[in-house]
């Protein structure tokens, strides 16, 4: 991970909700992967780290459901908003 940069963020969408996404640049700048946290309702990511084996670790906040790496997250039915930790490799793929 030495050299590395992790962004998160939340801009806007069209549909006046907050889709998220996670993106690895290198020393350079170049970008080395751009993982969507898309969904109906509102995602957030609110907090990143990386441990020595370059995985990275990150949480979402979401309102309805959202969707990262092919996988559906669902908001439990009788809760506002739910939490979501997540795990990816040092390539950007979820790992369970």
């Amino acid at each position: 991970m030495l050299g590395d940069t992790l962004i998160n963020s939340y801009p806007n969408n069209p549909n006046n909700t907050y889709d998220a996404f996670l993106i690895k640049l290198d020393l350079n700048g170049n970008k080395k992967y751009l993982k969507p946290i898309l969904g109906p309702g509102n995602q957030w990511t609110n907090t990143i780290a990386s441990d020595s084996l370059s995985q990275v670790y990150f949480s979402v906040y979401f309102d309805h459901k959202f969707s990262f790496d092919n996988k559906t997250f669902i908001k439990p039915t009788n809760s506002f908003r739910a939490f979501a930790l997540m795990k990816i490799n040092q390539n950007g793929s979820l790992l369970d």
